[in-house]
């Protein structure tokens, strides 16, 4: 059996950290997100006879947890910038389960394939909020609210979402920094009482971010995108002198908002800019653009 699977990459937009165990267990966290059109590409053999497996050691050790080590997985690669803290981890997992699921006629429900993919990462070792693995699932603009359950719901449909001011007016961009550090990440397992309350703060935001897409007040997202990152400064060490610069420059060119996207440290950087300033911001703001826009279709898993 071939089986093509494609999976999106995310943005998380406001809220991410509380996501994490265990301040999503004791306190539930929220977060708004959105899927993107930056797509991963996965080709498989269950019967490992007809594809050139180039799986890396993280791909062998999902393969280990599902039980398909002799599947042959080559994976196309779309460039850098696809580790750079746009959930491309997350998206692998969520692939292979898919894929796993569709060999063995399993529906392919986005919450069962989102928190399999969830529970695989941290059982080989990598700490993880879930966010990433819901967005890669279902796609679309979505607030997810994650306890001893998940709760699910979609902010924007298909129709509006497609000339929505607010989401029109993201541009991404990579900084140039490459660094992925697990221990920036793995610090949010100490639930100190000064996180607990950062988190918290965190968390209020989200509904106010999607109050703004919703109503299309841009200049009420931009602040709430500058007020979540100030957040996330405090509540771990995810900035760097260089990040802070280019966030700095990013608001003299005439950004209403802007955060590192991500666990920290590096990769890709999101602003909020009035889609008219877009042009002039992109040319002067001196970073690789990264073109993208919403992806509404969520995990794609064919049999072919």
């Amino acid at each position: 059996m071939i089986i093509d699977v494609s999976p999106p990459l995310r943005l998380g937009l406001i809220g991410g950290g509380s996501d994490t165990s265990p301040y999503a267990d004791i306190y539930g966290g929220s977060v708004l997100n959105m899927a993107i059109n930056i797509r991963q590409n996965f080709l498989i053999d269950t019967e490992g006879k007809n594809i050139p497996d180039n799986s890396s050691d993280f791909i062998n050790n999902i393969k280990s947890c599902l039980g398909i080590e002799k599947w042959a997985i080559h994976q196309t690669e779309i460039g850098p910038f696809i580790c750079s803290g746009l959930g491309s981890s997350a998206a692998a997992v969520v692939s292979l389960v898919g894929a796993y699921y569709k060999s063995i006629g399993r529906i392919l429900d986005p919450f069962d394939v989102a928190n399999k993919a969830w529970e695989i990462e941290n059982e080989i070792g990598q700490f993880c909020g879930k966010q990433d693995q819901h967005a890669s699932s279902f796609g679309g603009v979505n607030k997810f609210f994650f306890w001893k359950f998940i709760k699910y719901n979609s902010i924007i449909d298909n129709g509006s979402g497609r000339t929505n001011s607010v989401i029109k007016s993201l541009v991404l961009f990579h900084t140039g920094i490459f660094r992925k550090d697990k221990a920036i990440q793995e610090k949010m397992k100490d639930m100190t009482p000064e996180r607990k309350v950062i988190l918290d703060n965190l968390k209020s935001l989200v509904d106010t971010a999607a109050n703004a897409v919703e109503s299309e007040d841009l200049y009420a997202f931009g602040k709430s995108l500058s007020d979540s990152w100030k957040l996330k400064k405090t509540s771990n060490s995810v900035s760097t002198s260089e990040i802070d610069t280019i966030l700095e420059k990013g608001k003299r060119l005439g950004a209403l908002g802007g955060k590192l996207c991500g666990s920290g440290g590096g990769g890709a950087v999101l602003f909020c800019i009035e889609s008219d300033k877009k042009n002039e911001f992109i040319k002067n703001i001196g970073l690789r653009h990264i073109d993208f826009s919403v992806d509404w279709n969520g995990l794609d898993v064919r049999i072919i």
